[in-house]
């Protein structure tokens, strides 16, 4: 048997395209590749990973990919240099997934954070609100009603001025005193 693992080696070793016929795989001979070949391409895969364990997963994907396809796969060129190219595409494979992946989490933290925002700052928002409210009924009433006719109805000071019969000058001084006062409440 053990001149038998040799000879399949040296075929390996030896095959180059110029042989004319492609390297098929069977089971001996994918025995011999995973021999030969795991440690190194285990080697790439971790240095390009930094990650044993992922290193691991990795090159087991290629040598199931490999076996998977070993009745329709014909490897054109030097086995390593397939096994190599499978590595290194592997690899990209889970960067470029695992990039992926990242940006669809970190869009959810975002959705998720600006969710949380949004309601607590409605919750913020109808509680000042609510204040505002309460500081405007402490106003005194003219005060008040200037206010109100401003800030609910959308009134301008000369129309304040001509539905309350007083001058733009007054609703300027009762808008000014409204907006000191409720300044000063809510610091």
């Amino acid at each position: 048997m053990r001149s038998q693992e040799l000879s399949y080696y040296q075929a390996l070793k030896d095959y180059t395209p110029q042989n004319n016929s492609p390297f098929t795989i069977d089971e001996q001979s994918f025995e011999a590749i995973y021999n030969q070949h795991w440690e190194k391409l285990f080697a790439l895969a971790t240095y390009r990973l930094a990650d044993e364990e992922l290193a691991k997963e990795v090159v087991q994907d290629v040598f199931f990919s490999l076996w998977d396809r070993r009745k329709t796969l014909v490897i054109e060129g030097e086995v390593v240099h397939y096994l190599y190219r499978s590595v290194k595409l592997k690899i990209l494979e889970y960067y470029r997934t695992n990039q992926i992946h990242r940006r669809h989490l970190d869009e959810f933290a975002h959705n998720l954070h600006g969710q949380e925002n949004t309601t607590e700052n409605h919750v913020m928002l109808n509680e000042l609100n609510t204040q505002l409210q309460h500081f405007v009924q402490t106003l005194p009433n003219q005060c008040r009603r200037v206010f109100e006719l401003s800030r609910s109805q959308g009134l301008n000071t000369k129309e304040i001025a001509v539905e309350m019969v007083i001058s733009e000058k007054t609703v300027k001084n009762h808008l000014t005193r409204a907006l000191s006062s409720i300044r000063s409440m809510l610091e």
